[in-house]
């Protein structure tokens, strides 16, 4: 299965080479005492740096409220980067199997759960996409 997403801002400088910029606004109670990337941010851009061999990028927060920009530089990290890909290519693997956890007893969110359920019209829409990257 292929890892597919789209990077906001790709660069090339000529002292510094490529690098990819992850574009992200946040609110100001949550700008004010962010202090490095949050960790879902940076295991984004550290897909992006993998899937285009570019080693570094920049994680990009907008304060919402003043425009206010915080940037932290985040180097590929190959380890992290296959473990992503692995974790993604188990998730996939289930869901062809049908091995999806069952819905909590108590579960406070049964239309998400629910929605796990595998058809073979999401079998086939997974096959399709699959097929369209890999041309």
């Amino acid at each position: 299965w292929p890892l597919v997403g789209e990077a906001d801002v790709l660069i090339e400088h000529p002292k510094i080479g490529q690098q990819i910029v992850e574009l992200k606004s946040i609110n100001f109670m949550d700008f004010r005492t962010l202090a490095a990337p949050k960790q879902d941010h940076e295991s984004q851009l550290n897909l992006y740096l993998g899937l285009s061999k570019i080693s570094q990028g920049v994680v990009l927060y907008e304060c919402k409220n003043d425009q206010e920009i915080k940037m932290y530089p985040v180097a590929h990290d190959f380890k992290s980067n296959q473990r992503l890909r692995n974790r993604v290519s188990i998730i996939l693997n289930r869901l062809e199997k049908e091995q999806l956890p069952t819905p909590c007893q108590d579960c406070r969110q049964p239309e998400i759960c629910g929605s796990f359920q595998i058809t073979e019209e999401k079998i086939q829409a997974l096959t399709n996409e699959q097929q369209r990257y890999n041309r």
